[in-house]
Parts: structure tokens; C-alpha cells; sequence
């Protein structure tokens, strides 16, 4: 996207209800986020396929989502 709303396009439109927590992960190409209606962090590749909804499972609401690489 460029800013122009008419750019824009859906990369996730199924099972997904309240996302309030997400973080793209450009190193491994993955888009990452949390569903307030669910209790999993969701993570798929950047275009919205190969989508895994169990990639770690919450007990709590979670509202933020950040992805660190730590390099030697």
C-alpha cells in the first residue's frame, strides 16, 4: 500500500473477528496478531497464506504483540 486507501487489499477475511495486536516479521516474511475473541496468536505468510491459528496459545487477553530477532 502507498497511502491511497484504493491500494489497499485483504490479506486475512476468515476466522478472524477482533484483532487488536499484530507485528510483521520482514526477516521471515510473516504477519503475526491476536484476536480478542480468541485465545491464540495467529501467524501467516505476508500475501495471507499458509495461515497457522495455533502458533502459541494465551490464557489472558493479550493486547500487544512484538517480535524481537536477537543476533550474536
Amino acid at each position: 500500500m502507498n497511502g491511497d486507501p484504493t491500494t489497499r487489499s485483504t490479506i486475512i477475511s476468515e476466522r478472524i473477528s477482533w484483532p487488536n495486536g499484530i507485528t510483521i516479521d520482514y526477516e521471515d516474511n510473516y504477519i503475526y496478531w491476536v484476536d480478542a475473541s480468541h485465545s491464540y496468536i495467529h501467524r501467516a505468510n505476508l500475501d495471507g497464506s499458509d495461515r497457522w491459528d495455533n502458533v502459541l496459545y494465551i490464557l489472558q487477553q493479550l493486547k500487544l504483540l512484538v517480535v524481537l530477532e536477537v543476533f550474536p
